[in-house]
């Protein structure tokens, strides 16, 4: 599955600096319902300021024509998230054809294992195994 991303400069910069915030202030999450289904999602949590939620309506904006970001608040928080497995493997595919990837090693290994479990569509027990080999149950 191919995204085409207009590759100019002020994009690429969005891209990284959206990676980064989502590093720094977002989660990449793989859980289960139940344990019988597995769910998956990418959200970025700010404080509920004017400018934080003007940044993450830009970045709705910005990557909306295929993804479909949502932008929710409460009296404390902002949101920006995704929880469609379609649109997540799109933003999948965007993060690995124009960038390098994340910079922590836990963000690395929660990427990784996000991407293994999304494409392979592991059940209840892989999921547990795996959690528990790549040290991500006491994070």
């Amino acid at each position: 599955m191919k995204y085409k991303f207009k590759n100019s400069k002020s994009n690429l910069e969005r891209l990284y600096f959206f990676l980064g915030l989502l590093e720094g202030d977002g989660s990449i999450q793989v859980n289960h319902w139940k344990k019988r289904y597995l769910q998956f999602r990418i959200i970025i949590k700010l404080k509920n300021t004017t400018a934080n939620y003007e940044m993450l309506a830009e970045f709705r904006d910005f990557f909306n024509p295929l993804f479909n970001l949502t932008v929710s608040k409460n009296n404390q928080n902002i949101f920006l998230m995704q929880n469609d497995q379609r649109k997540l493997k799109l933003f999948i595919c965007l993060i690995e054809s124009y960038t390098q990837g994340f910079l922590l090693t836990k963000y690395r290994k929660r990427y990784s294992f996000f991407c293994y479990a999304l494409s392979k569509k592991i059940n209840y027990s892989e999921y547990k195994y795996i959690k528990n080999e790549l040290g991500l149950n006491d994070e």
